[in-house]
């Protein structure tokens, strides 16, 4: 789970990532209503290894992005993408770590 203004209305928002087991998607969630705003599903949805999340402005356009990867020690990427559209703006490659790759963020 990760929190942070995705909205832009200054209220944090809440974000989750699937278990192992289950299809690798991010739930976002509105934090001053508690509705469902989203649900992205940035990788293959045969890689059932759970999703971590964390939410960050790494492009510094003033605006958060979810940073995802894949659970359970899977040898991968970190993306970022937009919690609005979805949309994949960014990948980072996992330098070679073995036990996979976890991501994590902290609020301005």
């Amino acid at each position: 789970m990760a929190v942070g203004d995705l909205t832009g209305d200054g209220v944090p928002d809440f974000v989750f990532g699937a278990g192992k087991g289950a299809i690798p998607a991010v739930a976002i969630y509105d934090g001053a209503t508690g509705a469902s705003i989203r649900t992205c599903q940035p990788f293959d949805a045969k890689r059932k290894k759970g999703v971590r999340v964390a939410v960050a402005d790494v492009d510094e356009d003033g605006r958060y992005e979810v940073l995802a990867t894949l659970g359970g020690g899977a040898l991968d990427t970190a993306v970022a993408f937009d919690a609005s559209t979805c949309q994949r703006k960014t990948t980072y490659p996992s330098f070679g770590l073995k036990k996979g790759v976890f991501v994590g963020g902290t609020r301005r």
